[in-house]
């Protein structure tokens, strides 16, 4: 991130790099979440889906409860406060780092916990584009709903 930033705002090069990123950054991206969904043990995934499931549940209320709040206290009107949330539900980069130091360093009960932050990732990838854009129409954030 620190190298993306100085060249971005620190150099001529900046527009030429971020064309050339954006341009290769699907393999990228297709491995990455190629090595994530290969650290998801369907074994494990049997044992701890109940904590998996419930996890997402309290996550995605906790999301609509502070986004809800948070777009309230700002004055925000109330499509904003109804669907806020949904921007929120995708999730990968850091998590998907820490789920794969999660078994390194605690050994038998750490391959569950990798399983759960993995699982809910997968589900949330899934779910929160789709909620995204469903969101943005809903608020009449986008060129169609205006």
């Amino acid at each position: 991130m620190a190298a993306g930033f100085f060249v971005q705002n620190f150099s001529r090069q900046g527009p030429p790099f971020l064309r050339g990123l954006e341009a290769n950054s699907l393999p990228i991206y297709a491995l990455f979440f190629a090595v994530a969904g290969a650290d998801l043990r369907i074994d494990v995934l049997r044992t701890v889906w109940i904590f998996a499931t419930l996890l997402i549940v309290i996550r995605t209320i906790t999301l609509i409860g502070s986004t809800y709040l948070g777009a309230r206290l700002a004055g925000d009107p109330p499509k904003m406060r109804r669907y806020s949330w949904m921007g929120f539900l995708a999730q990968a980069g850091v998590t998907l780092g820490i789920a794969n130091i999660v078994p390194e360093r605690f050994g038998t009960w750490g391959a569950g916990v990798a399983t759960i932050i993995v699982a809910m990732i997968a589900v949330d990838q899934l779910i929160g584009p789709p909620a995204f854009r469903y969101a943005l129409i809903r608020a009449g954030e986008t060129w169609r709903s205006r």
